[in-house]
């Protein structure tokens, strides 16, 4: 009897195909010994009108899985798995195919493929596909209970309304991005996410701004700006230390993560300083639309 696969796109997705995902992924997690990065917070948040998910399944079992995710308007980030008993059968091919449709249909440039550092197949396949390598990050954690020393004369609030153009002003200087881009990622956003999202101030004049994402047990930070003709005075440390100390006493988080890019740095040595360790390393692999 022949065998029925379909590959079945999604726009949002429901909680039972939500779990079908997770247990994908810690059986895959478990067989390759490596950690995946597929975006949680934004799986179980999709929203809109447009195909970013898609599902791969053979006879009524989910063999694959591949989410689209971007965060400007050149290029998307593609991140996704295959179960072990379903491997070299072209499984992930056929949803990259559907993903570079999805793609081009948002008109993105290039996409961009999401490998564990240490994931030997992810790279084959990366390669198999001509893509080349971009850049790698490091996700990161700070354990340590202990409270970073404060110092200077920084504070933190939460956002508010009136803050918008100053967000979409520390979102272009500090990721390079147009204003298009740091206003229709500002508006996703505020619209799709339950993150905290603290605006760094000296006697009311904005300096910087941090992204609070709260899960289990950890506080994922991402977004951090320094406006920048501030920089290089020690705002950004300020700003890290204090955010820390929010998420422990405000929060009653006991740790924090997040991710940095190899060759920065300056961030990474700011991080270390502040006693972040690195935990794994993400790669990845660029390939044009």
């Amino acid at each position: 009897m022949e065998k029925l696969q379909e590959v079945v796109p999604r726009i949002t997705l429901t909680a039972a195909e939500l779990e079908e995902i997770k247990e994908l992924e810690l059986i895959c997690v478990k067989h390759d010994g490596i950690e995946m990065k597929l975006n949680w917070s934004m799986l179980s948040k999709r929203r809109g009108s447009e195909v970013n998910d898609l599902l791969y399944y053979e006879d009524g079992r989910l063999a694959g899985f591949l989410g689209i995710y971007f965060f400007g308007r050149t290029e998307a980030e593609i991140s996704g798995m295959v179960h072990p008993d379903f491997r070299r059968r072209g499984v992930f091919s056929a949803l990259l195919k559907k993903a570079e449709e999805e793609c081009r249909k948002k008109k993105f440039q290039r996409i961009l493929l999401i490998c564990p550092g240490n994931s030997a197949s992810g790279k084959e396949f990366a390669l198999a596909k001509k893509a080349e390598y971009s850049f790698s990050e490091y996700f990161m954690e700070r354990k340590d209970a202990a409270l970073p020393a404060l110092s200077g004369s920084i504070s933190l609030r939460k956002t508010q309304p009136g803050d918008f153009e100053t967000l979409v002003t520390l979102n272009q200087e500090g990721f390079s991005i147009s204003r298009e881009e740091a206003e229709e990622f500002l508006k996703n956003r505020m619209e799709n996410s339950n993150d905290i999202t603290l605006i760094a101030e000296i006697e009311g004049m904005p300096v910087g701004k941090i992204g609070l994402k709260l899960e289990k047990d950890n506080v994922f930070i991402y977004g951090f700006s320094v406006m920048e003709r501030l920089r290089g005075k020690g705002y950004g440390r300020q700003i890290l230390q204090q955010s820390i100390q929010y998420t422990q006493e405000v929060l009653k988080k006991k740790y924090n993560s997040l991710e940095v890019a190899a060759q920065n740095e300056g961030a990474l040595h700011l991080y270390q300083s502040c006693g972040f360790v690195t935990a794994r390393s993400i790669d990845y692999y660029a390939s044009p639309l």
